[in-house]
């Protein structure tokens, strides 16, 4: 039995070439300039390579989804919990690495 990768919803194949569509959910369209859709050009890979692809993009963008549902409904915290102040920690180390990458690619901004 060959272990296969199950067809990630939203990727066809034209031409030698794969494209995966991913449906923006409704309440989200208004934050994405009304937009219906994304549609991504993988290009011209083979079924191993582009499956595997698609689903990560295809987790990407849920995971951007949800994350913006959560900042549209934030919930009123009552109580900073370990894991919380873990979670909020990670995601200003997070920050400042990023903006300090960006001050060494470019130290004139």
């Amino acid at each position: 039995m060959k272990d296969e990768m199950a067809k990630p919803l939203g990727l066809t194949q034209r031409r030698g070439s794969f494209q995966l569509r991913i449906v923006i959910p409704k309440d989200l369209r208004g934050h994405y300039g009304g937009r219906t859709d994304f549609r991504i050009s993988l290009g011209k890979l083979d079924k191993a390579l582009a499956y595997p692809l698609a689903h990560r993009l295809r987790a990407e963008n849920e995971s951007e989804f949800a994350q913006k549902r959560l900042e549209l409904n934030p919930h009123k915290v009552t109580e900073v919990t370990p894991q919380l102040a873990q979670a909020i920690a990670s995601q200003v180390h997070a920050l400042v690495l990023k903006q300090d990458d960006a001050a060494r690619d470019e130290p004139e901004s």
